[in-house]
């Protein structure tokens, strides 16, 4: 399995079993964007379920469509995920994404890293 890719949207690293997502700065992200990423994502974990940790402190907004997708098609093959978030503002904003659109895996919000990878290693499963 390869171990990292970009695109214009984000970068995609594979740490320890995670899969760490960093949307670039100032994104606006429209439905086809939202289907570009996932389906990179999803040739990156090569058909293998895994924690995904998405920072989104950089990006600027997602619309309405590409938010219900990411919940939805967009947790396909993820065991969990956790969101990191710049401020209390885009956590707000990411808690009410959370509650509106129900994504099919657990979610939480966090405004830094290592809680939010203490909470995703709970769903880590060992890969020989």
């Amino acid at each position: 399995m390869k171990k990292s890719f970009e695109n214009c949207y984000a970068t995609y690293s594979l740490v320890d079993n995670i899969l760490c997502v960093y949307y670039k700065k100032d994104q606006l992200i429209t439905l086809p964007a939202a289907k570009k990423i996932v389906s990179d994502r999803l040739r990156l974990q090569d058909h293998i379920s895994l924690p995904v940790l998405c920072n989104i402190s950089d990006f600027q907004y997602a619309n309405y469509a590409a938010r219900n997708y990411l919940a939805h098609t967009g947790s396909l093959l993820t065991q969990a995920v956790a969101i990191v978030c710049a401020d209390i503002e885009q956590q707000s904003m990411s808690t009410y994404f959370i509650d509106v659109c129900v994504p099919s895996v657990p979610t939480r919000v966090f405004l830094d890293e290592p809680s939010a990878l203490h909470f995703l290693n709970n769903y880590k499963k060992i890969r020989l």
